[in-house]
């Protein structure tokens, strides 16, 4: 098949499984699910310099179950994270600035409804699992 585009001889092996089709009968079956979005909670970074305590929130919010997407490196201002969290259909984001840190809370808003909370880090995954429903 190299050959017959590249115009040279090319020896090689491969192998392919068609891997849309299958994906697709395997969901047409229902053996798997398509989730819209790549996570339920997206932690956005407001510095940095906060990108240690932004870790940590994410590895507490997974213990809990949740499927969490961070930002890492730079940070992009504020509100082009929460556009790419929208963007990406990610239902939670949440916020941590240097206050916030400092309190142990964190600024969680549901981005369907808008509605935004402030609470202790530790009951962050407890707000969230109530507006997803689980």
């Amino acid at each position: 098949l190299l050959s017959m585009f590249s115009k040279q001889d090319q020896p090689a092996v491969g192998i392919s499984l068609g891997v849309d089709r299958l994906l697709a009968g395997l969901l047409e079956l229902g053996l798997v699910t398509s989730d819209a979005a790549p996570a339920d909670v997206f932690v956005a970074l407001m510095r940095p310099e906060d990108t240690a305590y932004s870790q940590k929130l994410a590895v507490t919010l997974r213990a809990a179950g949740l499927r969490v997407q961070t930002r890492l490196g730079s940070s992009k201002k504020l509100g082009k994270q929460f556009s790419q969290a929208d963007k990406l259909g990610i239902p939670v984001v949440v916020v941590a600035g240097e206050a916030e840190q400092a309190a142990e809370e964190v600024t969680c808003k549901h981005m369907p409804t808008g509605e935004q909370l402030t609470v202790k880090a530790a009951e962050a995954a407890a707000q969230i699992k109530v507006w997803l429903g689980t």
